[in-house]
């Protein structure tokens, strides 16, 4: 029985953490290109292109190994939603009250 390509992906990542200098390379790699994501997704703030989900990708890459980006992520993500919601009750809100 084949595993699924995710579950391959972390046995993997467990040979390669079992290892100091694997862990390194790893831990660099990672840190390459989850750096990458978040400084272009900075410049795509400004720039055409989506700037907010390159953010959270890159962040998504670094919390995989970064346990201070991944609390980043978890406390930005609860932010987003805590403001989407607000949003959506406000917009019902005002919809109500100009319909009534």
């Amino acid at each position: 029985m084949r595993r699924p390509d995710h579950r391959r992906a972390l046995v993997w990542r467990d040979w390669a953490r079992r290892r100091h200098s694997t862990h390194l390379v790893l831990k660099g790699i990672v840190l390459l290109i989850g750096a990458g994501l978040v400084v272009a997704g900075a410049a795509m703030l400004v720039l055409p292109g989506p700037g907010w989900a390159a953010i959270f990708l890159g962040l998504v890459v670094l919390g995989s190994e970064f346990d201070s980006a991944a609390r980043l992520r978890h406390a930005l993500q609860r932010k987003v939603s805590a403001g989407w919601s607000a949003a959506k009750s406000w917009r019902t809100r005002r919809t109500t009250a100009v319909d009534g």
